[in-house]
C-alpha cells in the first residue's frame, strides 16, 4: 500500500531540544555502524578531533581568502600525501581534498581526457575518434557511470579468477585512444590489488613501440593509506614511484580514519592539470584557485584529517594498520576453520571475502539474516563478471576489537548452526 505523503515541515516547527528527541528516537530504528561488517567507512574519532569538526563546520573551504590558515592547512595535506605516495616533488604537489573517492575518480578521468584531446593527432574526414579507458572488471562503478557522463568508451577485462589479473587481455584493449589505464588498489568486491607494477612495465613497452603516451590512474580508495604505512618488504609498488603513474585518489573517509565524505585527488605534477581545468575566480576578498568539482563545503572533515596525520603520525598509522591486518587474518583463520567457507580473498589489505563451500550455496540471505538478528550487518553480493559465485565481505577497521571479533566469530557459528547443524566446527577461543 502506498504511504500517504507527510510533510516534515510544520506551521510553527518545535523546540529543539523536542526536535533532538524526535530524530534520535527515529535513528534508533537504524543499524549500529560499530556492527558494519561491510562498510570501509570511519565510524569514530578522537573526542578532540570531534571538537575541532563542530567548530569548523561552518567554515566554507571555498572561501580560501577568508580563511587563509585552513587554506595553508590543506596545501600542506597535500604535499604530505604526495610525499608519502612518492610524488616526485611534493614541496610543489598537485592535488586536492574532494567530497570522496568518487569526486576525486570523475575530475581524473576528465583531466586524463582532456590531456589526450591535447594530444591527439588532429582528425581527419575519417571516423570521429572515441576516448577509451581500460580497466578490470573489479573496477567500481563509479568508473562506468563518469564514463557515460563524459563520453568515454569503456573496455573491461573480465577476472577469469579470483585472485588473478588479465594482464594480456587488458593490454589488447589499449590502443592510441586510450586516456588511461585504471588500476585498482583494493577491489570493492574482494581487496584485490591490481598489479600496477606489471601494468606499468607493460604499458612502457607498448608507448614506446607505438609512440602512444597511455598513462595509469590508481583507485586508491581502499589501499591508498593502508599501503604506505605497511612495513612488509613483498608489498606491492603502486605509487608514484612508476612512471607512468599520472593519478591516485584515496579515500580519507576510509583508512584515513576520517568520518565520511572526505577524499583525495593526488596528480604527478603540476602538468597534469589542463590549463583549462585551473580556474582562478575573484570571489568575495580576493582571487580563488580550484579545479575541484564541489564548491562550497565544510572545512571539518580537511582539518580532521590534519588532526588525525598530527595525531597519529607515521608510526600511529602503521599501528593501526598493522591491527587491521592481524585482525583480518585472525578472523579469517577463524572463518576457514568452520570447514563451510572458501576465503578469496588474499589478505593484502584487511578486507577479508568469503563464499560458502558445497552444501551451503544459496543460503546467504537466510545467514546473513541470522547475522542480522544478532546486530550484524553483513553484505553478500554476486561477484564480477568471469567469476560465477556470490560472497560475503567483513572489512577490518580501526575501531574492531579482537574481543568483539570473537563474538562475531562465536555469532557466525551460531548462524550457521541454525542452517545446518553439525556443519560449522569453530569454538570460541578460551
Amino acid at each position: 500500500m502506498e504511504e500517504a505523503f507527510v510533510s516534515c515541515l510544520s506551521e510553527y516547527g518545535m523546540a529543539p531540544a523536542k526536535a533532538y528527541q524526535q530524530i534520535t528516537g527515529e535513528l534508533a530504528g537504524d543499524g549500529n555502524p560499530y556492527q558494519d561488517l561491510g562498510s570501509f567507512t570511519a565510524v569514530r574519532m578522537q573526542p578532540e578531533a570531534n571538537r575541532l569538526i563542530c567548530d569548523t563546520l561552518g567554515k566554507n573551504l571555498a572561501n580560501q581568502n577568508e580563511y587563509g590558515e585552513t587554506t595553508s592547512i590543506h596545501k600542506k595535506l597535500v604535499a604530505t600525501i604526495a610525499d608519502l605516495l612518492h610524488a616526485p616533488d611534493p614541496a610543489h604537489a598537485a592535488g586536492t581534498s574532494t567530497s570522496g573517492s568518487s569526486e576525486a575518480c570523475a575530475i581524473a578521468m576528465l583531466m586524463h581526457k582532456w590531456l589526450w584531446q591535447a594530444g591527439a593527432e588532429p582528425e581527419s574526414s575519417g571516423p570521429r575518434r572515441v576516448p577509451n579507458i581500460v580497466l578490470g572488471t573489479n573496477a567500481h562503478l563509479v568508473w562506468r557511470k563518469f564514463a557515460l557522463y563524459l563520453g568515454v568508451e569503456v573496455r573491461e577485462a573480465p577476472f577469469d579468477g579470483i585472485n588473478s589479473y588479465p594482464l594480456e587481455t587488458m593490454l589488447s584493449l589499449v590502443d592510441e585512444n586510450t586516456i588511461c589505464v585504471v588500476a585498482v588498489m583494493g577491489s570493492t568486491f574482494s581487496g584485490f590489488c591490481d598489479p600496477v607494477k606489471e601494468i606499468n612495465d607493460a604499458l612502457m613497452e607498448m608507448n614506446a613501440r607505438n609512440g602512444w603516451n597511455v598513462g595509469i590512474h590508481v583507485d586508491g580508495a581502499i589501499g591508498g593509506f593502508i599501503l604506505p604505512f605497511v612495513t612488509d618488504s613483498r608489498k606491492p609498488v603502486w605509487d608514484f614511484a612508476l612512471p607512468l603513474v599520472r593519478s591516485i585518489n584515496l579515500s580519507g573517509h576510509k583508512f584515513g580514519l576520517v568520518y565520511p565524505g572526505l577524499g583525495w585527488l593526488m596528480l604527478r605534477d603540476q602538468t597534469m592539470i589542463p590549463e583549462h581545468m585551473n580556474m582562478t575566480a575573484s570571489y568575495l576578498t580576493g582571487n580563488t584557485q580550484s579545479y575541484a568539482i564541489s564548491f562550497s563545503r565544510s572545512s571539518s572533515l580537511v582539518i580532521a584529517q590534519y588532526f588525525n596525520f598530527l595525531h597519529y603520525g607515521r608510526a600511529g598509522y602503521g599501528a593501526v594498520i598493522g591491527k587491521c591486518l592481524n585482525n583480518a587474518r585472525h578472523v579469517a583463520s577463524g572463518l576457514e576453520a568452520m570447514g563451510c567457507f572458501e576465503l578469496i580473498s588474499d589478505l593484502t589489505l584487511p578486507v577479508i571475502a568469503f563464499s560458502f563451500t558445497s552444501g551451503l550455496e544459496g543460503r546467504e540471505a537466510d545467514f546473513t539474516s541470522a547475522l542480522r538478528s544478532k546486530g550484524w550487518m553483513l553484505p553478500f553480493y554476486q561477484m564480477p563478471a568471469g567469476i560465477e559465485r556470490k560472497a560475503m565481505r567483513i572489512v577490518i577497521r580501526e575501531d574492531m576489537s579482537r574481543e568483539r571479533l570473537e563474538a562475531l566469530l562465536t555469532d557466525i557459528a551460531e548462524a550457521i548452526a541454525t542452517l545446518s547443524p553439525q556443519t560449522c566446527l569453530y569454538r570460541q577461543a578460551g
